[in-house]
């Protein structure tokens, strides 16, 4: 299963956030009411959560606040997903496994970190790193 987030909780409001949930597939046609959603090639940052679906959430801010302004990571203009690993069909909750998958920019100067709060296309001012 995989879950694609296409707004950051912080910056839309929750009755507005886009998300899709669905499955990988190999090719072939995709009958309605079903849909295809494509998403592109590219670095990521991935995050290998353990535990109840709950915490994703914490997880998810972790990397987007800790990790991404470390290594000076810039997020790509590409939706957030989450892979899930096993399924609370047959696995204990705390030990659900999530993969969190943060798409990154391709660099071609200096590193700048921006924090996937900030709508897309806006950047924070070259003096506020």
């Amino acid at each position: 299963m995989v879950c694609v987030y296409h707004d950051a909780p912080s910056a839309v409001a929750a009755p507005d956030l886009r998300s899709h949930a669905g499955f990988e597939i190999g090719s072939g046609p995709i009958d309605p009411p079903l849909k295809q959603v494509n998403l592109p090639a590219g670095r990521r940052a991935v995050l290998r959560f353990k535990g109840l679906y709950s915490g994703l959430s914490a997880a998810d801010e972790r990397l987007d606040r800790n990790w991404l302004p470390g290594p000076g990571e810039t997020p790509a203009d590409s939706p957030v997903f989450e892979v899930y690993l096993n399924t609370p069909m047959n696995t204990p909750p705390e030990a659900l496994l999530t993969e969190i998958c943060l798409p990154l920019a391709y660099h071609q100067g200096p590193k700048t970190a921006q924090p996937r709060g900030l709508p897309r296309g806006v950047h924070p001012p070259k003096d506020a790193a």
